[in-house]
């Protein structure tokens, strides 16, 4: 079996850029690009392009494709306050985000059902408001996230729900609309939001 020779050409005037261009001749496959997130996507078709077989891995001898996504912002939210997911799948989320060509993935870290982010000004705060001390995300998490959701072409946005939407982690006085005070007054229980004449807000 031969193999497949891969040139890249990047040119780095737009690290924004998103297109690219793919061409295989025989054994050699040329990748033209602005950026980095343009390179990945031309490989990402190209591995797309490729199909397993009991001889080895066949990939199309002639193509040609220019390509770049029609809408700036693709993305998925996931809720990981209602929902706590580990660090560990939220990888395989961006690996399989990068497999669709998927760039922004919205981290909804806190909400009133739990609020598992660490801050360190505020530990209290996920030592209150996480559903346990092993489902927390630490600064070094949320780090080791955006750095490895940047290698696959992903911007992370993480999302610290405020000023409604708080209940667990935030001390009792800071909020209204809360436990026993939702029903006749949100649509959600308990809906939380800051109570502002507090001034501690």
């Amino acid at each position: 079996a031969g193999q497949l020779v891969v040139n890249v050409e990047v040119s780095e005037t737009d690290p924004a850029a998103e297109g690219y261009t793919l061409e295989v001749t025989n054994t050699t496959a040329h990748i033209k690009a602005a950026s980095h997130r343009g390179v990945r996507y031309a490989l990402e078709t190209l591995r797309q392009l490729s199909a397993p077989t009991p001889a080895g891995t066949v990939v199309p001898t002639t193509v040609r494709i220019q390509d770049e996504p029609a809408y700036p912002y693709r993305g998925i939210m996931v809720d990981c306050a209602r929902h706590f997911l580990p660090v560990s799948v939220l990888k395989r989320i961006i690996r399989g985000m990068a497999m669709a060509k998927l760039n922004t993935l919205h981290l909804h870290l806190t909400d009133t059902a739990a609020f598992p982010l660490e801050v360190p000004s505020r530990p209290e705060m996920a030592e209150r408001g996480a559903y346990s001390p092993a489902e927390t995300y630490s600064v070094a998490d949320v780090a080791d996230l955006v750095e490895y959701a940047a290698l696959h072409a992903v911007n992370l946005i993480p999302e610290v729900d405020t000023p409604a939407h708080v209940s667990a982690g935030w001390e009792e006085g800071q909020l209204v609309c809360n436990e026993n005070q939702w029903a006749d007054r949100a649509v959600e229980p308990p809906s939380g939001q800051f109570n502002v004449a507090n001034e501690t807000i």
